[in-house]
């Protein structure tokens, strides 16, 4: 978890995009381990607002990956990334092999052991997102996506960028895919967009009480994973699907 809470400060982020990192991890490992070692990963698409997907980047080093392709279609977001990558090379979080960021959003029929995004597909018409997850799956074993979550009452769509409701979406895509498994994630004890004073930040990274908070939060955690689904189905900020590659 401070890992992933130093990860989102470069990326000028907070506690909620650490404890969302810290949750999708916990989730693909698991789904890792049921296939194999992935070498090769793509992040196919940037958020449309909360951070620069860096926790995939060292999730690629954990499991040792040799190559890390990041896509975005949209030049000052390439930029952005690009700066977020330099300050985790800075401060020792990734290797100066990984990750490989390009402009553009299309995979052109290059092969991955995984693919995956984090709220993008919003963004894009739903026959879109259905069209690139089939292209995702064409050109990966395994591909996983997190899309906002239509069912939590907190999210108010604003132009660009909507929830999803899943139910639906996972209906359509599981009649042209292998859908190994979805369900809500990232429910933090706190709601969607909470800031604190960037003396409050610092005193967390500091180490003044991150040993306290970062224990909450991992308590948390197993108290979100232990919750029912239909209470993770109001308050959860996401869900994922898990898609076979073809």
């Amino acid at each position: 978890m401070k890992k992933f809470y130093e990860v989102a400060l470069l990326e000028g982020e907070g506690l909620g995009t650490a404890y969302e990192y810290y949750m999708k991890r916990r989730l693909l490992i698991k789904l890792f381990r049921k296939e194999g070692h992935l070498n090769s990963f793509c992040v196919f698409g940037l958020p449309e607002k909360y951070g620069t997907s860096m926790d995939f980047c060292l999730l690629a080093g954990e499991v040792k990956a040799s190559r890390v392709t990041i896509l975005d279609e949209r030049r000052e977001v390439v930029n952005k990334c690009t700066a977020a990558v330099t300050k985790l090379r800075e401060n020792k979080l990734l290797p100066d092999s990984l990750p490989h960021v390009k402009e553009g959003l299309d995979l052109k029929d290059e092969k991955y052991d995984f693919i995956t995004n984090c709220d993008v597909f919003q963004r894009f018409s739903e026959e879109e997102a259905l069209k690139m997850i089939e292209s995702a799956a064409e050109n990966s074993k395994l591909s996983v996506f997190f899309l906002p979550n239509g069912f939590n009452v907190s999210h108010v769509p604003s132009p660009g960028r909507k929830a999803v409701n899943p139910v639906e979406f996972v209906k359509k895509l599981s009649s042209k895919l292998a859908i190994i498994g979805w369900g809500y994630i990232d429910m933090p004890p706190f709601p969607s967009g909470s800031k604190i004073s960037e003396e409050k930040k610092k005193a967390v990274k500091s180490g003044v009480f991150n040993f306290a908070v970062f224990v909450v939060l991992k308590l948390w955690a197993i108290f979100e994973i232990l919750t029912p689904s239909f209470i993770r189905k109001k308050y959860s900020h996401a869900f994922y699907v898990a898609v076979k590659g073809k």
